[in-house]
């Protein structure tokens, strides 16, 4: 934090001392609306198109202004790409297929799994009260990852950008209350956990196979490596057969992405410099990291090592709006599905957070 806010005093003073950022993406949003990040129009030798870029970026772009990226320069937008693991162990005693052929013949949807979890939660002890201490689980999670994560993978979102590529309030459209009637669904009447600010407790109920799934990010797989019960990897599930992909969502408070700062005055060589980097990273990086780390050290079959390119092939990410900060979280946890009016007491805010950025991009 403290270099952080170092590289930023020196850009507001209008010094030079930095040539690139690589901080968190929320970090990066505040820096470009404050007017310290170039646009990557205006790097020369940078495409975004390019398969080292992940083009998952742009659903958080502001028109055709890109003020950051996020590709294989860095690791982490695979290490912080979320997904499911599964207690293969549980399956197997109960007799119940593995989800990996649904995942591949695009079947891994929200009603299927649905059907799955719905009888799995147990009282294991008998005393009439679900407990994550002693209790089994359909489904355990962060409550400030899990309920974001299935509802970007079921294809929406409170804030989502319009046909002009603009940010534009999404929590009133059908197909939003949807979603998130689906997500509350699973933690109101389906035996899933969501854990608080104990974030290990997730993975101590699911390495005691108390739980039948577990959301995580990748690079957390270390915490389930000493698990017994063996386990695979899937996404989440899709909305329905008609969706064409799976949608994993990046977590937009730690992954790491690339900014120039407006400062920077060699902007032709820092072009050239970074698209290097980022093509390097998917020549030598990023193939290290999935096939030597994570094939070999931390995953448990060959399967899951199938799923790779289902997790990663649709990557995205989320506007970091303070207006909505952690509401859909409290809503679920609460178990509250008043939707509408809870949102509608932070309409104005929102409306007003989106014209103040509209105003701050597109005045420049």
């Amino acid at each position: 934090m403290q270099s952080y806010e170092m590289y930023r005093k020196n850009i507001q003073a209008g010094e030079n001392a930095y040539d690139v950022f690589f901080g968190t993406q929320y970090e990066s949003t505040v820096d470009a609306m404050n007017g310290l990040n170039a646009e990557f129009k205006d790097l020369p030798y940078i495409d975004l198109k390019k398969p080292w870029w992940d083009d998952g970026i742009s659903d958080i772009s502001y028109g055709d202004k890109v003020y950051f990226a996020a590709g294989d320069i860095t690791w982490t937008t695979a290490g912080y790409t979320t997904l499911l693991l599964f207690n293969k162990n549980l399956f197997s005693k109960n007799n119940i297929p593995f989800p990996y052929e649904d995942v591949k013949a695009g079947k891994w949807t929200y009603a299927k799994f649905a059907e799955l979890i719905k009888d799995l939660s147990r009282d294991l002890n008998g005393d009439g009260k679900m407990r994550p201490d002693d209790d089994m689980y359909s489904i355990t999670g962060w409550q400030y990852e899990t309920p974001y994560n299935f509802l970007v993978a079921l294809g929406s979102d409170e804030i989502s950008k319009d046909l002009n590529g603009y940010p534009n309030i999404a929590v009133f459209e059908p197909k939003t209350i949807s979603a998130m009637e689906k997500v509350l669904n699973i933690y109101k009447n389906l035996g899933g956990w969501i854990s608080d600010s104990d974030y290990n407790k997730t993975f101590k109920v699911f390495t005691e196979s108390r739980s039948w799934f577990c959301d995580l990010r990748f690079i957390e797989l270390y915490n389930v490596r000493e698990m017994q019960d063996d386990f695979g990897m899937i996404p989440h599930p899709k909305l329905d057969e008609s969706v064409p992909h799976y949608t994993q969502l990046v977590n937009s408070n730690v992954v790491t992405v690339t900014a120039v700062p407006v400062t920077n005055d060699k902007l032709e060589m820092t072009s050239i410099l970074l698209e290097a980097l980022a093509y390097e990273g998917k020549r030598l990086i990023t193939p290290e990291y999935k096939e030597i780390l994570l094939k070999t050290k931390l995953t448990r079959d060959d399967e899951s090592a199938d799923m790779f390119d289902y997790i990663w092939g649709h990557r995205t990410y989320r506007y970091a709006f303070a207006s909505y900060a952690s509401l859909f979280m409290n809503l679920i946890v609460k178990g509250n599905d008043s939707f509408v009016s809870e949102y509608e007491k932070f309409q104005g805010k929102a409306e007003t957070e989106i014209e103040k950025i509209m105003e701050i991009f597109f005045s420049k």
